[in-house]
């Protein structure tokens, strides 16, 4: 469950933004994960079909669109840490909401960025299923499922979640803690190969009818491998590869602590990514991302 952080109504009214009177009798908005100075993104909860604006002073550093769900993922630049951003909507009908204001916290690196662009939520998932598509012909071929339930995992802490690669921690959840800027690459999606025990090959749904704890326990053949590929927005496909007893869906990633940095739940020992063999596959990753660089 995501944990509202504590919101304070700025002095400076919207209307001294962007023309108009702030209407007090709206709710403020609300910023879901804490801002860190390297985060990518402000998670912000609002009224439906609004739209979510963040300013640093008088200057517009993003704004997004609130889906029918009340939240709104608004892509920002870096900021420095102790800056303050304000934080406001305006509803469909152009009514303003009271600001939010937020101080941007942590102490991070920010890393070199390894990836081919910062791509948005939408373009990571046509790049995944476009993946899919290719990897659901592949599976047919070898007699495998496969399923998008590559990683999951149960409670766990406020720290972003990476996999283990030969060219760094490669961030797969993104928490804002330490945030989109401290990884140089970063997960698009990714598939899971095995071997069903149903026989039914291609794409399979039964990953998501199982329970976290259970894994691939009830869908795979025993003594079978599991094979991953990870999509980097480097253009690079990594691979875990285990036996089903041996592969969880959290296998092969970690998790960073609560302040943003290492902890003490690791991928561990020879559960780190490997860059795939797969000739066809490293291929395919590149082509399809192509279309959206």
């Amino acid at each position: 469950m995501k944990k509202l952080l504590p919101v304070v109504l700025g002095a400076t009214l919207v209307s001294s933004l962007i023309g108009g009177e702030t209407n007090a009798a709206l709710k403020k908005p609300e910023i879901v994960w804490k801002v860190s100075n390297t985060a990518g993104f402000v998670d912000v909860d609002a009224a439906k079909n609004s739209t979510v604006y963040i300013y640093k002073g008088g200057k517009s550093l993003g704004k997004g669109k609130v889906g029918k769900y009340g939240s709104a993922n608004v892509s920002i630049q870096p900021q420095k840490k102790g800056t303050v951003l304000r934080v406001f909507y305006k509803t469909a009908k152009g009514t303003k909401s009271p600001e939010t204001k937020v101080t941007v916290t942590g102490n991070y690196k920010k890393k070199k960025q390894l990836a081919v662009k910062k791509f948005t939520l939408a373009e990571r998932y046509a790049i995944t299923n476009d993946f899919v598509k290719w990897a659901s012909v592949k599976a047919k071929k070898e007699r495998k499922a496969v399923t998008t339930k590559f990683f999951d995992h149960g409670a766990a802490g406020k720290g972003d979640w990476y996999a283990g690669t030969p060219h760094g921690h490669m961030q797969v959840q993104d928490f804002n803690n330490p945030g989109y800027y401290a990884f140089g690459l970063h997960a698009i999606g990714g598939v899971a190969f095995y071997s069903p025990k149903d026989n039914q090959y291609g794409y399979s749904k039964d990953g998501y009818n199982t329970y976290t704890a259970e894994g691939y326990f009830n869908i795979a053949k025993p003594k079978t491998y599991v094979t991953k590929y990870v999509l980097g927005d480097n253009g690079v496909v990594y691979e875990l590869k285990k036996k089903r007893e041996h592969m969880s869906f959290s296998a092969g990633f970690g998790e960073y602590n609560d302040n943003g940095y290492g902890g003490t739940f690791t991928p561990g020992k020879g559960y780190n990514m490997i860059v795939s063999k797969d000739k066809a596959a490293q291929s395919k990753l590149k082509a399809i991302m192509k279309k959206y660089q």
